[in-house]
């Protein structure tokens, strides 16, 4: 089962998300090998997260681990 994560709901289809392959329902566990407990510390990992560079990201989709890699682009 799943302990902790956030399942993603809404997704941008153009967002970086959305190219790392992340799918609606998906559940995202860990970023950047941090836990992810809630949406606000998925939300703070992100603000903090370096841009330009890819990022493992850990997502159980129906109930199967895998991993990603996310880049964020820069905020310009």
């Amino acid at each position: 089962g799943i302990e902790n994560g956030v399942i993603v709901s809404d997704l941008d289809p153009e967002g970086p998300a959305a190219e790392a392959g992340i799918l609606p329902g998906d559940v995202i566990v860990s970023l950047n090998r941090e836990k992810i407990e809630s949406v606000a510390a998925l939300e703070k990992l992100l603000e903090d997260a370096p841009t330009d560079e890819a990022m493992p990201v850990l997502v159980q989709r129906d109930s199967t681990p895998m991993f990603l890699a996310l880049t964020l682009p820069e905020n310009g």
